[in-house]
C-alpha cells in the first residue's frame, strides 16, 4: 500500500528530469512537499522503531511481530471509541463517526495504552521468559507466531472489513499553506501532529533512560543481564517493563496512523516492515537512531513513491536493510556492544 499521498497539485517548470511515476518535469515544489510528507509519517515509522529497539536493547530479542502488535491495539483504541459513543462495534458496517473530541480520543488511547501495557508483560513473562536458554531464532519464531495469532485474532472478532478510523478533531482543521498557488506547499495539522508526538516521546524515554533509576537500570541490563542480577536487578520485572513501554509505543503510533491507513488485518504490515527498517538503519542499539532512521525511511519511501512509483517502492525498505548490514551493521548511530563470556 501507499503510505502517503502527495497532497499538492502544482505546475510543473520547464526542466529535462521527468519522474519515472508521472512522466511529468522535476518540480522543487513536489519535492519539498514529498520531503515534508515523508518526515509525517516517518513519525510513525520511528515510534514503532523505537520500540523495536527498546525490546532488542533489553533482551536481545528482535520483535517481527511489532506491526501486527500495532495493529491490534488499534483495534482496541477503535474499540474503546465505540463503547464510549455506545456503538456496537461489532456488528458488520457499524462505523464510527469521522471525527471525535477529546474526551473520546483520550479514553480510547487510555485503554489501548492499558491493554498494550498488560499485554506486554505478558508476551515477556509467559512466552519469551520459558523461552530465555532457547535460541535467538526460537524467540523470533515465537514473536512472529504471536503476530499470526492477533492477525488470526483480529480477523475472527473485528472481521476482516475495512473500516474508516475516525480522525482526532483537534488535528483535523484546516492545513497551512507555505507560499503562493500553484507554487504552495501543504502541511496538514495531522502530520505536524505526528512529528511533534514523535519527538515529545523521544525526548521523554531519552529523560526517562537518563536520569531515573528504572531507565539506569535498564541501561545496565542491556550491558550485562548477568552483572546486573548481582547488583540486585530484576532482570525479569525489567524485561516486562520493556516489552510494556514498547508496545504502547506502538499502539500511539497505531492510532495515529489509523485515519490514513484505515482499519483493516493487515494496516500496520508494510509500516512495521519500514519501521524495521528504520532500526536497523539508525542501529538497534539506538533509541535516537531509531527516530532519525524512521524519518529517513520515510522520506525516501515518499520520496521513490512519487519518482519510482509503487512498484520500486515496496523494495525500497528491503534495499536499505541490506545495504546498511553490508555497509555499516551497525546502523548509522548504533554501537558495537562488547559483552565478556
Amino acid at each position: 500500500m501507499t503510505a502517503l499521498a502527495i497532497w499538492a497539485t502544482t505546475t510543473q517548470p520547464p526542466l529535462s528530469v521527468v519522474s519515472q511515476a508521472t512522466g511529468q518535469p522535476f518540480s522543487w515544489t513536489i519535492f519539498l512537499q514529498s520531503v515534508i510528507n515523508g518526515i509525517s509519517f516517518g513519525s510513525i515509522y520511528a515510534l514503532l522503531a523505537m520500540g523495536i529497539v527498546l525490546i532488542y536493547k533489553s533482551s536481545d530479542v528482535v520483535n517481527f511481530a511489532q506491526g501486527q502488535m500495532a495493529m491490534f491495539l488499534t483495534y482496541i483504541a477503535y474499540s474503546g471509541m465505540g463503547l464510549i459513543l455506545g456503538i456496537n462495534f461489532l456488528q458488520p458496517h457499524a462505523d464510527l463517526p469521522a471525527r471525535v473530541g477529546w474526551g473520546v480520543f483520550l479514553g480510547a488511547i487510555a485503554l489501548s495504552l492499558v491493554v498494550a501495557a498488560l499485554m506486554g508483560m505478558a508476551i515477556e513473562k509467559f512466552m519469551l521468559r520459558p523461552l530465555a536458554r532457547s535460541s535467538v531464532l526460537s524467540q523470533v519464531l515465537a514473536t512472529i507466531g504471536a503476530g499470526t495469532l492477533l492477525y488470526g485474532l483480529v480477523s475472527w472478532i473485528w472481521k476482516a472489513e475495512i473500516r474508516p478510523f475516525p480522525r482526532f478533531e483537534a488535528v483535523a482543521g484546516r492545513p497551512v499553506q507555505l507560499g503562493t498557488p500553484p507554487d504552495s506547499i501543504i502541511i496538514t495539522l495531522e502530520a505536524i501532529n505526528f512529528l511533534v508526538v514523535g519527538l515529545i516521546l523521544s525526548f521523554l524515554l531519552y529523560l526517562f533512560f537518563r536520569f531515573t533509576m528504572v531507565g539506569t537500570a535498564l541501561r545496565a541490563m542491556a550491558q550485562n543481564a548477568f552483572a546486573a542480577r548481582l547488583m540486585g536487578i530484576n532482570v525479569g520485572r525489567l524485561n516486562g517493563l520493556a516489552w510494556a513501554l514498547s508496545l504502547m509505543l506502538s499502539a500511539i503510533a497505531g492510532v495515529l496512523a489509523g485515519p490514513r491507513l484505515q482499519l483493516e488485518p493487515n494496516m500496520m504490515t508494510d509500516v512495521g516492515v519500514k519501521a524495521f527498517a528504520a532500526a536497523v538503519l539508525g542501529g538497534m542499539t539506538s533509541l535516537p537512531g531509531a527516530l532519525l532512521g524512521g524519518l529517513v525511511i520515510g522520506i525516501i519511501d515518499n520520496l521513490a513513491g512519487y519518482y519510482l512509483g509503487n512498484g520500486l517502492q515496496a523494495s525500497i525498505a528491503f534495499l536499505i536493510i541490506i545495504l546498511v548490514l553490508v555497509i555499516r551493521p551497525n546502523g548509522l548511530l548504533g554501537k558495537t556492544i562488547r559483552k565478556k563470556v
